[in-house]
């Protein structure tokens, strides 16, 4: 029998729950020191969700394609890519902070995409989790945790 694919999980935030401005990249220059004030209520409102997510459904074990869907209420030109910064915040409090997933490295998450979603409406943002299939990614589960906590993959050295 078939086994069945996971649903993917998503959290809808409204603007009325942002715990600020979107970081933008092009808003993000300087020390870290004064970036991670803009990140760090992102992070925990990430972390927020994430503790959610563990609660109703358990954590990910498999790895898990990441979307940031963003609504806006006008037309204005915008890059949505530039977003980066948001949907990387809200992906460290998920997968870091709250442990919602195994990590936040290549073999567990691809993307994180970001998607300017239509018609316009009430500004909210929607961070989907769509599970993968285990080694989906190209590397197996215990292939990445060996090469990430070494940070190197064993090779022979050449013989003379």
């Amino acid at each position: 029998m078939r086994e069945r694919k996971p649903a993917p999980w998503s959290a809808t935030i409204p603007e009325a729950l942002w715990p600020g401005r979107l970081i933008n990249i092009n808003d993000v220059r300087g020390h870290t020191r004064y970036t991670s004030k803009r990140t760090r209520p992102w992070r925990e409102l990430g972390a927020g969700i994430g503790e959610r997510l563990k609660a109703q459904h358990g954590a990910f074990t498999t790895p898990v394609r990441v979307w940031l869907e963003v609504r806006l209420p006008n037309n204005h030109r915008r890059d949505s890519g530039n977003l980066y910064p948001t949907v990387k915040a809200l992906l460290d409090g998920v997968a870091t902070d709250a442990g919602a997933l195994p990590g936040d490295h290549d073999g567990v998450v691809e993307g994180p995409w970001i998607k300017r979603v239509y018609p316009n409406g009430p500004a909210c943002l929607t961070f989907i989790l769509e599970p993968m299939p285990p080694g989906a990614l190209g590397v197996s589960r215990s292939a990445a945790a060996a090469t990430f906590s070494t940070g190197v993959t064993s090779t022979s050295p050449p013989t003379p």
